[in-house]
C-alpha cells in the first residue's frame, strides 16, 4: 500500500515527504475501518473468518488513509455461525491447534490455555490495536510486565487523568474538556471494554464499530465539521 502500514505511522520512521504524524480523526477513521473490516469478516461472510494477527505491522494505509487489514496468513475459518466457535484453519482439516497463533503483546490469554480459535480473540487483539494507536505505546514495552499491561495502564488514567495517558501531540487538536474530552475517553473505553480475560465478556465488534462511529460524529460536531459517516 502506497502510505505504509500503520506501525510505521504510530512510531514514527523518518519520511521526508511526509513527517506528519496521524490526526486524531485519521486515527479514528483507521479505528472505524478496521472494526468494520472485521465485523464484515465475523457475521456477513458465508464462513466466519477469524484473522488471528491483526496489529498495527497488519494494518496497511492507502493513498487516501483508509486501513486495511492484511496477513491472514494465519487465518482460520468456520461455516458455524457462533463467537466461541472452534475454527479450522485455513488449508488444513484442523478444528484445534496446540501452537499459540498470533503475535506476542496481543494474543488473547484463552489460547494459551486451550488454542481455540475464536472471533472473541480478534476482539483482543482489536482493543490493544485501539490502545496502541492512540496511547502510542506498544503493549511490549519494557514497563508492561509483572502483570503490569497497557490495559491496565489505561484503565487505572481513566477518566480523571485521560489527557494524560493519550499520545501528548493529539491534545493540540482538541479541546482538553467538554465534548472533546468525552470523545478521547469514549475510545479508550471501548479498547478497554473488550479486554476482559473471558471471551465471553468481551463487546461484539459490531457494538464497537457502533460505537465509534457515534464518537466520530461528536467528534465532528464539536469541532464545527458537522455530522459525518
Amino acid at each position: 500500500m502506497p502510505k505504509g502500514n500503520l506501525d510505521g505511522w504510530l512510531h514514527l520512521e523518518v519520511r521526508e515527504d511526509e513527517p506528519q504524524k496521524l490526526t486524531f480523526l485519521q486515527r479514528l477513521n483507521v479505528a472505524i475501518e478496521v472494526a468494520s473490516t472485521l465485523e464484515y469478516l465475523h457475521t456477513q461472510c458465508d464462513e466466519i473468518i477469524v484473522h488471528n494477527d491483526l496489529k498495527p505491522n497488519n494494518v496497511l494505509l492507502d493513498n487516501d488513509m483508509v486501513g486495511h487489514i492484511n496477513d491472514f496468513g494465519i487465518s482460520n475459518i468456520t461455516s458455524l455461525v457462533s463467537s466461541t466457535t472452534i475454527a479450522s484453519s485455513i488449508g488444513t482439516d484442523q478444528n484445534n491447534s496446540n501452537t499459540m497463533k498470533g503475535s506476542i503483546g496481543y494474543i488473547g490469554p484463552e489460547y494459551g490455555v486451550s488454542g481455540k480459535v475464536l472471533t472473541k480473540g480478534d476482539m483482543y487483539n482489536y482493543r490493544i490495536l485501539l490502545l496502541e494507536m492512540f496511547i502510542e505505546t506498544r503493549p511490549t514495552n519494557s514497563e508492561f510486565q509483572d502483570g503490569h499491561t497497557i490495559h491496565n495502564s489505561v484503565k487505572t488514567s481513566l477518566p480523571e487523568r485521560v489527557m494524560e495517558v493519550i499520545y501528548q501531540p493529539l491534545l493540540l487538536e482538541v479541546d482538553e474538556s467538554g465534548k472533546m474530552r468525552e470523545c478521547i475517553t469514549a475510545v479508550l473505553e471501548i479498547g478497554i471494554i473488550p479486554s476482559m480475560e473471558l471471551p465471553k465478556d468481551r463487546m461484539e465488534i459490531s457494538d464497537a464499530a457502533n460505537k465509534l462511529r457515534s464518537i466520530k460524529n461528536l467528534f465532528l460536531r464539536e469541532a464545527g465539521h458537522g455530522g459525518g459517516t
